[in-house]
């Protein structure tokens, strides 16, 4: 029986092979691209900042919970890019409950009920659904079909948002690897985002951090993206160097 690769291999191959199409890429075309992406920030790791960096410029990331128990974490989604500036922030979950010894309590999972619309919408709850996502994105449809395409990864829920957007003329790029937050520039978006909302110290709760993303989001000025778009190029050619395998960026 021949032996399955591993994932990471398969991985790398497809990683390669994205990367040199995408080395035929402008400037200009990466420009009128709206780049999307989720991500989500703990009020705790807001401390980064006041950890010291070590030998290697890397800063070590505090493995204990957060002592006032209010570690629950702000979901947000971001489309960057082509004059686009989309923010979006779930609500905040409720406090995490813990034991005596740190662990959480874990909570018995309530279906939702049929005639609950309230349950059932799809802008309720904290997590990411396709149904959710189609309607945050809907206001946004006229300045997406503007665009030269939406860069979307190969999340489940994004695969049927390309197939919605798809549907309203909206140019999809889904041919993108998994794992590869280096070829989606909206992840350093997210990290700027994220590093503004740590101006300030430490926010006293999540909603005071989920503020502070949406205000970061609103003065977020667009040349950073730009000088992250000029580094795109070099970004796949280091992607192709290193054969598939992570790079710096």
């Amino acid at each position: 029986k021949k032996p399955e690769r591993a994932f990471w291999q398969v991985n790398r191959t497809k990683r390669l092979g994205e990367a040199k199409k995408r080395l035929k890429w402008t400037t200009s075309y990466s420009a009128g691209l709206v780049w999307f992406d989720e991500s989500e920030a703990q009020r705790a790791s807001a401390r980064v900042f006041q950890v010291p960096m070590d030998a290697s410029g890397r800063r070590e990331r505090p493995m204990v919970p957060d002592p006032d128990g209010k570690d629950e974490k702000v979901r947000f989604l971001v489309a960057f890019g082509a004059g686009c500036r989309f923010f979006h922030a779930l609500p905040v979950r409720r406090p995490v409950k813990r034991n005596a010894d740190g662990t959480a309590v874990r909570q018995p999972r309530r279906a939702p009920h049929p005639n609950n619309a309230k349950l059932n919408a799809p802008n309720q709850g904290t997590t990411w659904t396709t149904e959710r996502l189609i309607q945050i994105v809907k206001p946004w449809l006229s300045k997406l079909r503007k665009a030269r395409g939406v860069v979307l990864d190969n999340a489940p829920a994004h695969k049927s948002l390309a197939i919605q957007l798809k549907a309203q003329r909206v140019k999809v790029v889904t041919d993108h690897p998994p794992y590869s937050p280096d070829m989606n520039l909206a992840e350093d978006v997210i990290r700027d985002l994220k590093q503004d909302a740590k101006v300030g110290g430490l926010p006293k709760d999540n909603e005071e951090l989920r503020k502070r993303l949406c205000d970061a989001a609103k003065k977020y000025d667009m040349k950073r993206l730009t000088k992250h778009v000029a580094t795109y190029k070099e970004r796949m050619q280091e992607v192709v160097h290193r054969k598939g395998l992570p790079t710096q960026f």
